[in-house]
């Protein structure tokens, strides 16, 4: 979806729409959230899944033997936060038993000051398995440096359902609707926006309970199957057009 608008033609065409859906009502105009369906992205849940995990994925990535290792994928923007998970993991430098994978970007090679790597952009195919080899995704969003996102987080985390659907449990921000998504002590864990250290004491609690974690996978899969696959974002849109029909 592109960046909302004061613009009048927007304006107009939200006027002149039988219906509009949208990832949150408040990108909205007020005057058209009457005729407007809450639709997310999703994630394929067939690609996508905790069977993709292989032993020999993981050795090839360097995760060593026995460690936790942590991933992130995107495109570096600097909303995402990549700068924040970054000075997580260098915080945890000394634990051996953590491993940081970054997918996305341009760099490539071994992190610095950290214990991990970042493995440059990849070919979308080689995803699913990169994921399901990690144990903990993160999406360490920081809004605040993408003016736009005052008026709300108004994209679908397409990472965060591909964490979930791998049953990794997933770490994100307390920011609606991100904290509907990924329930805290359900599917995940939330860390205040932008502070490394709150971040950094969460993934120790991660490493530190294989139970938790389990619980918090599983979990994460279930839930999104069921409302956040991209099966579920068709029913959604075939609803609307079928309200707009009958």
């Amino acid at each position: 979806m592109a960046a909302p608008s004061k613009g009048g033609s927007r304006s107009h065409i939200c006027r002149q729409a039988a219906a509009l859906v949208s990832p949150i009502p408040e990108i909205v105009p007020e005057f058209a959230r009457a005729k407007t369906e809450t639709v997310t992205w999703g994630a394929n849940v067939d690609a996508f899944a905790p069977d993709r995990r292989k032993g020999d994925g993981r050795r090839a990535l360097g995760i060593p033997e026995g460690a936790l290792a942590v991933v992130f994928t995107g495109s570096f923007r600097p909303w995402h936060g990549v700068h924040v998970l970054e000075e997580a993991a260098r915080r945890l430098a000394p634990r051996a038993d953590l491993y940081f994978l970054f997918a996305g970007g341009t760099e490539t090679g071994a992190a610095e000051g950290y214990r991990g790597r970042r493995l440059g952009c990849l070919p979308y195919a080689r995803m699913p398995e990169l994921v399901a080899s990690a144990d903990v995704g993160v999406a360490p969003y920081d809004t605040r440096r993408l003016r736009q996102l005052r008026l709300g987080f108004y994209w679908s985390p397409l990472k965060i359902f591909e964490y979930m659907a791998s049953g990794l449990p997933t770490v994100t921000i307390r920011v609606p609707p991100l904290d509907e998504i990924v329930r805290e002590e359900h599917e995940g864990l939330h860390f205040d926006e932008g502070d490394a250290a709150h971040l950094a004491r969460v993934l120790e609690r991660l490493a530190g309970d294989a139970s938790l974690r389990a619980r918090l996978g599983s979990q994460a899969r279930a839930r999104v199957v069921e409302r956040y696959s991209w099966a579920r974002h068709c029913e959604q849109i075939e609803d609307v057009l079928r309200k707009i029909a009958s």
